[in-house]
């Protein structure tokens, strides 16, 4: 397999490419992603910040129950 890629590279350099040596422009393939799914990916951003706002809250919740039964139990022993 490895013989392969090296016979396809030898046949298709460009200017300026190490023969052998496949190279990918990760960089370039992100940034398109990216751009081409902008709206998907701030819609995901929303939603994960909607979530963590939801969860903030149901936490304040659980820390006003919890200092409510407290000193309940606190007054019962006074």
């Amino acid at each position: 397999m490895h013989k392969n890629v090296d016979n396809f590279n030898k046949n298709k350099n460009e200017e300026g490419e190490t023969p052998g040596i496949v190279s990918c422009d990760f960089k370039s393939a992100i940034d398109d992603h990216l751009k081409s799914n902008m709206k998907l990916h701030f819609d995901l951003v929303i939603k994960s910040f909607d979530t963590l706002q939801q969860n903030i809250r149901q936490y304040k919740v659980y820390v006003l129950m919890i200092l409510t039964t407290t000193k309940k139990i606190y007054d019962h022993f006074e």
